[in-house]
Parts: structure tokens; C-alpha cells; sequence
């Protein structure tokens, strides 16, 4: 829409900050648009980290579940030559 082909963004070189310029006859109108623009932004970025925290706990927990049973197992093998005394 026309805003968002308005919206104009600069940042510095070797800056993570993005400036955002929006310039509309009411300027009231301009921030709240920003405003909300900026609300989304972070809402995405809450979500994208919430998907990583997801994948990583899910990847973490599948390893250990791996390894416990591999450790079981291991266990096993070591008590069973004993289990005869």
C-alpha cells in the first residue's frame, strides 16, 4: 500500500540500527504507523527465536535420549559378566 512503499530505512555503516523515516501530512498518523510497523518487527523476531528455541530443545533432548539408552545399554554389557558371581 502507499505506506509501505513510503517508509524509508538508513542505517550506519557497521550499525545493527535501522532508521525509519515515514512522512505523511499528519504526522501523528506517521508514528503510528511506525509504532506498529516496529510491533510486528518484534513480534516476528520473538517468534523466529521462539522456533530456534523449539528446534534446539527438541534436537538436545532427541541427543540425550540417544545417549541414554546407548549408556543403558553400555551399563548392561558392563554388569553382565558379573551378574554370574
Amino acid at each position: 500500500d502507499k505506506y509501505q512503499s513510503s517508509i524509508k530505512t538508513t542505517t550506519e555503516e557497521g550499525s545493527s540500527v535501522v532508521k525509519l523515516t515515514l512522512r505523511d501530512n499528519n504526522p501523528r498518523k506517521a508514528i503510528d504507523i511506525l509504532n506498529q510497523v516496529i510491533r510486528e518487527y518484534n513480534s516476528d523476531v520473538i517468534t523466529d527465536k521462539e522456533e530456534v528455541i523449539k528446534v534446539t530443545s527438541d534436537f538436545i533432548n532427541n541427543r540425550l535420549e540417544i545417549l541414554t539408552n546407548i549408556l543403558g545399554k553400555s551399563i548392561q554389557q558392563i554388569k553382565s559378566p558379573f551378574d554370574d558371581l
